[in-house]
């Protein structure tokens, strides 16, 4: 069971990473000047970050307003 959790973790902590990423290299193509080198040459579209709508479904946190 202590294997099955660290995995999990191990997952998330990947997740977490690529999203991280994924939002750098957005940032890096938005922003000038890497948008203007976007713009002539590479033309790349942003990434959409790792998102488990099941997993997010299933977790009732509601904050006390």
């Amino acid at each position: 069971m202590a294997e099955i959790s660290e995995q999990q973790e191990q997952v998330g902590a990947a997740i977490r990473i690529f999203n991280r990423n994924v939002e750098e290299f957005n940032n890096g193509i938005q922003m000038f000047p890497g948008s203007l080198i976007n713009a002539m040459l590479n033309r790349k579209q942003p990434i959409n970050s790792f998102t488990d709508a099941q997993a997010q479904a299933g977790f009732d946190y509601k904050p006390n307003l």
